[in-house]
């Protein structure tokens, strides 16, 4: 009777396991496409260069726009980007503008093109 019941309970166990969808991720910043690794992306409206890092504000096609982060990069004022969250932090302080974001997305594998 043991073994049957440790059969029942693995066979349950797997079933639900197979069962299990990963949830997807809300943001409030950004559309995601649905992947492991989304890609956000939009149209270059501000860029500011400060403490080896470039900020951009992100207009997406839904007329969103949100603040992003990079290491310094070349990408100017209309380019189109498209590049890879990293971490959102609300109420940032960036020392190299000596300004605060209530909310910024770090971001990482930032591709442009001029348009």
């Amino acid at each position: 009777m043991k073994v049957f019941m440790k059969v029942v309970l693995l066979c349950f166990l797997g079933a639900t396991l197979l069962a299990y969808e990963k949830p997807q991720a809300q943001e409030r910043i950004g559309h995601q496409i649905d992947s492991d690794e989304p890609f956000f992306s939009g149209k270059i409206t501000e860029v500011r260069h400060g403490g080896g890092y470039t900020y951009m504000l992100i207009k997406e096609h839904t007329d969103e726009s949100f603040w992003i982060v990079i290491d310094r990069t070349d990408a100017k004022l209309g380019d189109t980007v498209r590049f890879q969250k990293q971490l959102v932090a609300k109420n940032f302080k960036s020392k190299g503008l000596n300004r605060k974001f209530d909310e910024i997305m770090f971001v990482e594998k930032l591709e442009y093109k001029v348009e």
